[in-house]
């Protein structure tokens, strides 16, 4: 296994893809700040007051807060460099190779994970600290204080590091499933970006339906709606009941997905 990690992340530090869409993740946050920026200036009609900035603080929150879903650019960007780099060892025939050097599936799959979930770990913690260095600098945190904003920052990062592995978790299924690059990609991106959509929609729809018919519908069994949960996350005011809830649906199914990988790899018929 330590081998064909070797050659994994050899592979890595040469492939063009990986340093261009890391580059992305470098520079996204830099245009994200300026453009809502701007924005700022343009809703307030007047050229920007860089002494009242720190009353759009809550913007930088905002940016924080979306990277506790799986949806957010950096899982995007590490989805389509996974799945490029690693689809390479079906499409190219390199994956028989490995095997008749007689290297196990489990050690296939597991250096192969590996590098899904280190590709995912490094684009999404470029993504976070740059939006964080650009955001906090340009826009500030607003009238949160120092041990809010200490906070917030530890469990947005904490809860994107698991929203970021259970999309790594999709890439990894489809993988060993597929076997195609589109066709992976594509089904992960359902799951990331179409799936919570549907939920959201489906519930928001019953909720309003609900508020017609006079009935309230409590926050905390919202809270146990999985993927819908996450929007309801606050982080300058956590709560902690709804933050397990999350992680107990979210680190299960990554657990689920990584299996199912397996599983598949198991049974495939790679000649």
């Amino acid at each position: 296994m330590i081998n064909t990690l070797q050659l994994q992340f050899f592979r890595i530090k040469k492939s063009v893809t990986f340093w261009i869409l890391l580059g992305l993740c470098l520079g996204l946050p830099l245009l994200s700040a300026l453009f809502q920026l701007l924005l700022i200036g343009l809703l307030n009609n007047s050229p920007i007051d860089w002494g009242g900035i720190v009353e759009f603080g809550d913007v930088t929150v905002a940016e924080l807060q979306s990277f506790a879903s799986m949806s957010n650019d950096a899982a995007v960007l590490a989805v389509i460099c996974t799945s490029v780099l690693l689809c390479k060892e079906f499409s190219g025939g390199t994956i028989r190779n490995i095997f008749l050097s007689d290297k196990s599936r489990a050690q296939v799959y597991g250096a192969l994970s590996v590098v899904a979930v280190f590709i995912g770990a490094v684009y999404f913690t470029a993504y976070y600290l740059f939006t964080l260095m650009f955001n906090g600098l340009i826009l500030g945190f607003g009238s949160l204080s120092a041990a809010q904003v200490a906070n917030a920052c530890l469990l947005s990062f904490a809860l994107g590091l698991v929203a970021m592995l259970l999309s790594q978790s999709f890439v990894v299924m489809f993988l060993f499933s597929v076997r195609k690059t589109a066709a992976t990609m594509v089904l992960s991106f359902v799951l990331m970006l179409v799936a919570p959509a549907v939920i959201q929609g489906v519930v928001e729809g019953c909720l309003l339906v609900a508020s017609v018919n006079g009935t309230t519908v409590a926050d905390a069994a919202l809270g146990w709606i999985p993927l819908y949960n996450v929007n309801m996350l606050d982080l300058s005011n956590p709560d902690g009941a709804l933050i397990g809830k999350i992680l107990l649906y979210e680190l299960p199914l990554a657990a689920l997905f990584f299996f199912l990988g397996w599983v598949a790899l198991r049974k495939a018929d790679i000649k």
